[in-house]
């Protein structure tokens, strides 16, 4: 069998590979890399949190903190 397309070795490895979500997580690794390395110019959060501390206060307008119970 000759795999010609990117498709296709996606199908023949869908059949030898179970469905992993770690191994899905792997595989987009490097396309993060390369989109971190592409743009450079776009803030990056630490965590979920201070992504949502940035939204509320430069996005929303909202003069309250906000606070998370962890």
């Amino acid at each position: 069998m000759k795999a010609n397309t990117p498709a296709k070795v996606k199908e023949i490895l869908s059949k030898i590979i179970p469905d992993s979500s770690k191994l899905r997580f792997l595989s987009y690794l490097p396309k993060l890399d390369s989109w971190i390395t592409k743009n450079k110019g776009i803030q990056l959060f630490e965590d979920r949190f201070k992504l949502y501390d940035y939204l509320n206060s430069n996005i929303l307008k909202n003069e309250f903190p906000t606070v998370f119970n962890a």
